[in-house]
């Protein structure tokens, strides 16, 4: 395929990168109903609560993180973090929180537990995506290794989110 920097290799992995995209933005559409804002603000209030363990060489285990070692997140840090107003911050959280997605805190804030990551459509929406990863890794090394010529069409094929080839381990949050 070329050199690493070659325009060939760039589009390349332009087109995984998109296809990747495509496909995650398709799980966050199905399993909220369509709302990736919605879908964005549970994926932000998750990461938000766990950044403090993000550098922990002991979470490289693939162990579930403990719902002691999860924290409240503010609104505002969630809305900061995606550039959104607080009230559409909220107006989300409070939808999420009726769907059983998360809690509010009594200081106003949100917590995701185990038990609300626990949830079928959520398991099988981190399945897919574990597929997903593994079928970009698989591309790369091949691209790497110089079998360019067995390349997997990309396209709208991607935004489907049953379509990845390879199986992977069961989730774990």
């Amino acid at each position: 395929m070329g050199s690493p920097t070659s325009p060939a290799r760039a589009r390349r992995y332009l087109d995984l990168g998109a296809d990747y995209v495509l496909r995650s933005l398709g799980l966050l559409s199905e399993v909220f109903d369509g709302d990736l804002v919605r879908g964005a603000v549970f994926l932000a209030a998750v990461q938000a609560s766990t950044q403090h363990l993000r550098n922990d060489p002991g979470r490289l285990d693939g162990a579930p993180i403990s719902d002691a070692s999860r924290r409240p997140v503010s609104l505002s840090a969630i809305a900061r973090s995606l550039g959104l107003s607080i009230e559409t911050t909220r107006r989300h959280v409070m939808r999420l929180d009726r769907d059983g997605f998360l809690a509010r805190t009594p200081s106003g804030g949100v917590v995701v537990s185990s038990a609300h990551l626990d949830r079928p459509d959520l398991r099988e929406a981190v399945k897919t995506n574990r597929n997903n990863i593994a079928s970009v890794a698989q591309r790369l090394s091949r691209d790497h290794q110089g079998h360019a010529g067995a390349v997997e069409p990309t396209g709208d094929q991607g935004a489907g989110v049953n379509n990845a080839p390879t199986p992977a381990p069961p989730a774990r949050l």
